[in-house]
């Protein structure tokens, strides 16, 4: 059996320097990540007056403390933020509970419908009708569904470890749109004109 080696001088047990930066390396609480921000989705709705964000949802690396979250913690670029929601899955609603994501619900903007347009007609200048088949041209563009989020206040992991607030804003990596994915697109033939 090997005895331990002791320092001659202060008579204590010797542990070589390598030994000791190993254990180091190797401890969980300098090898653990700080708790972080992951990413950032955004989700959006279908309405009436046409599509638009509804959602923000920052994922973190660690649970988060339901209890230090609110609505000033973060800012959303041109947007206004109602509620936060806490929990383990990014699109669950109802009631917070720990969870590494942190969903954002967002004001409803405010402006006016470019829905209706109008249309050719059918019916020629003089009043007669014409043949009865027009092609209709949309000049819309599709919605601008860019979401820009920052983390400004801090915030705790379930572990009670702060999360210090930066004012940095996160582009949305993607958004998701759950009414246009229930979507089903039809096409409808005229046997009278032939047109689809």
């Amino acid at each position: 059996m090997v005895g331990k080696r002791w320092h001659f001088k202060s008579g204590k047990p010797w542990v070589p320097a390598f030994v000791t930066a190993c254990l180091l390396i190797l401890s969980p609480a300098q090898g653990m990540a700080s708790p972080a921000v992951v990413d950032v989705t955004g989700i959006a709705h279908v309405f009436g007056n046409g599509e638009e964000v509804t959602d923000a949802v920052f994922e973190y690396s660690q649970s988060i403390d339901p209890a230090s979250v609110s609505p000033d913690d973060y800012q959303v670029a041109g947007r206004t933020i109602e509620k936060v929601h806490v929990g383990p899955l990014p699109f669950l609603s109802g009631e917070s509970r720990n969870g590494r994501y942190v969903r954002l619900e967002l004001k409803r903007a405010v402006h006016t419908s470019d829905m209706v347009k109008k249309q050719a007609s059918p019916w020629q200048k003089d009043g007669d009708p014409g043949s009865g088949v027009t092609v209709h041209h949309s000049d819309r563009v599709a919605p601008d569904l860019t979401v820009k989020a920052a983390p400004v206040g801090p915030i705790k992991t379930e572990t009670g470890e702060a999360i210090p607030g930066n004012s940095r804003y996160w582009t949305a990596s993607r958004v998701r749109q759950p009414d246009l994915a229930r979507f089903r697109q039809c096409i409808y033939h005229d046997p009278a004109s032939g047109i689809d």
